[in-house]
């Protein structure tokens, strides 16, 4: 009887993982997994990781413009985030127009551009290499709104 109950439950055991070996009972196998440097790594496809070419039409013009046009007034998108590998004209049409511009050349050689926001919601300069964002340096903050001045009560007279 005892051989009929072990040979059954093989075989249940055996229908539901065709797949199954003793090295899948080795917990050290499972911590080896974990312990490899690319156990945690994008399985998507290369394309999805890599940004696409700056063209002309993502780079800001000498007056403060993109091709579109973008840059002359505040856009729609300013309550976006602005973030890093942005090109300039996605960081012109989100921050707005800059208050300055600054034109260059790296060490390696690529365009070098610096946009100062003076005011507005993000304040600061970015610094853009080859036409993408590298860093910003955050700007003065705004003053705060003054506080209303406080009245004081009125006094109440003794006349009725």
């Amino acid at each position: 009887m005892r051989v009929v109950l072990a040979a059954a439950l093989a075989a249940t055991a055996g229908a539901c993982s065709n797949d199954f070996n003793m090295s899948d009972l080795d917990p050290s196998r499972k911590f080896a997994t974990l312990t490899r440097p690319n156990w945690l790594t994008f399985s998507g496809h290369q394309e999805e990781l890599t940004l696409p070419n700056v063209a002309e039409a993502d780079l800001i013009g000498r007056e403060g413009q993109c091709a579109s046009g973008v840059g002359t007034t505040a856009s729609s998108f300013q309550q976006s985030g602005i973030a890093l590998q942005m090109t300039e004209c996605e960081v012109v049409t989100r921050a707005g127009a800059p208050d300055n511009i600054e034109f260059g050349a790296n060490e390696r050689g690529e365009r070098a551009v610096a946009l100062t926001y003076l005011s507005g919601p993000r304040p600061g300069i970015y610094r853009f290499a080859g036409g993408r964002l590298t860093s910003v340096e955050r700007g003065p903050e705004p003053p705060a709104a003054p506080a209303k001045p406080q009245r004081a009560p009125a006094k109440k007279s003794g006349r009725a």
